[in-house]
């Protein structure tokens, strides 16, 4: 099919596979893609297939993407149904969570932040198996590996983040593209955006940001032993290798950083021979980028401020856990609660709605099951809570 369409592929055209899409700014632009489409079908003896053709789409899915005029999102059917996943046991089901999340990554901020618990896990529990297959997987207990509440938190901010995928733009020559980078001791992110170019002498947080992608890279090995200078100019480069299809334009594209980290790379002093040969050779790989330098204070927390704009999700925020059952646990085993491996798996645990939320103290409680379940039929306990047969508090929301 690359071979057929060449003339048009990646102007407009997009093959997968077996499948055509075919796209143009104006509609005369689109007769002609489809003239040339169906000669150079015709040139090849290559049928289409009717009952599969449409045309005069002004949104289609295509690869499980939405194209729309005004930029490309996730079907969300899809991101549906990956929110609706069950919290994995098996090791199959954790790698098909992962998969499938990872091909929207491009659209969800610090993707490699939020799944690198499970993929620490994921790859201690196939470390030792006789090979990484499906069928091996599948009988593979995560519990067995030391699965706990952070993990499940882990899926639990994966889901809001595919829950908030953001849309992506389409890269306009006529705008200006922006490179923002970010490192810390275990993972590397980086983003670009474009800007109206009547925007370009604003301050980054008046400027009208549209996003074309996010990137990610986890330090893994001996690159955990890298100088910080080393990770924040790494950040720059995995960037652009990244999503260098969005960079090359006619203008050059804007790296904003503190300096510090683009002078390591052209003047790498006070540094190791190592690490100097390592920033020396990204120095030469990134000079066949057009580009310019623009200063950002390191007091100024930009990456954070862009971040929020799109809804990322915040650690701190899903750190207050809130839990929508309430139980009482005789005094017996009081003193060994915390030996439960899991103690998620007896309640339903997820971030409260309001964030000034207060705990009810008994009174309250037994205040609000006197007017509301006064014939409930129920036992009470010793503090005069109306309780069910399994040692639950009543809840008046549920009677």
């Amino acid at each position: 099919m690359t071979e057929i369409f060449v003339d048009l592929l990646y102007t407009s055209l997009i093959i997968w596979i077996d499948d055509l899409l075919g796209h143009a700014p104006t509609e005369d632009g689109w007769f002609s893609t489809l003239e040339k489409t169906l000669h150079l079908a015709n040139s090849f003896n290559l049928k289409l297939n009717i009952e599969k053709c449409n045309l005069f789409l002004r949104e289609v899915k295509f690869c499980g993407r939405i194209f729309r005029p005004d930029g490309v999102s996730h079907d969300p059917n899809r991101v549906k149904a990956l929110c609706a996943m069950n919290v994995p046991e098996k090791e199959n089901e954790l790698q098909q969570l992962l998969m499938a999340s990872q091909w929207m990554s491009r659209s969800i901020p610090e993707y490699n932040k939020i799944v690198s618990p499970l993929q620490d896990i994921f790859e201690l529990a196939m470390k030792n198996q006789p090979r990484r297959t499906k069928g091996v997987a599948r009988s593979v207990r995560l519990k067995q590996f030391g699965w706990n509440v952070k993990h499940t938190l882990a899926v639990e901010r994966l889901k809001l983040a595919l829950a908030n995928i953001i849309q992506l733009s389409y890269p306009d020559e006529e705008m200006i593209q922006c490179v923002f980078c970010d490192a810390s001791y275990n993972c590397s992110s980086g983003m670009v955006t474009q800007i109206p170019a009547e925007d370009s002498d604003k301050s980054v947080s008046q400027q009208r940001h549209e996003l074309l992608g996010f990137v990610g890279h986890r330090f893994n090995g001996s690159e955990l032993n890298w100088a910080t200078v080393d990770k924040e100019a790494f950040a720059i480069v995995d960037t652009l290798r990244k999503l260098t299809y969005v960079l090359h334009m006619p203008r050059p594209f804007r790296i904003y950083t503190d300096h510090r980290n683009l002078i390591s790379i052209y003047n790498p002093k006070k540094c190791s021979k190592q690490s100097a040969e390592r920033l020396i050779r990204w120095g030469v790989e990134i000079r066949e980028f057009n580009f310019t330098i623009h200063h950002i204070p390191g007091e100024d927390n930009v990456w954070a401020d862009l971040l929020s704009r799109w809804g990322a999700v915040k650690e701190m925020a899903l750190s207050r856990i809130g839990v929508r059952a309430v139980t009482t646990i005789p005094e017996s085993q009081a003193n060994n609660s915390f030996q439960l491996e899991d103690p998620m798996a007896q309640f339903r645990i997820q971030p409260l709605a309001p964030e000034k939320f207060v705990w009810p103290d008994v009174a309250e409680i037994a205040n609000e099951q006197r007017m509301f379940m006064p014939h409930c039929g129920l036992s009470t306990n010793d503090e005069g809570l109306f309780i069910d047969d399994r040692n639950h508090v009543g809840d008046p929301n549920r009677e």
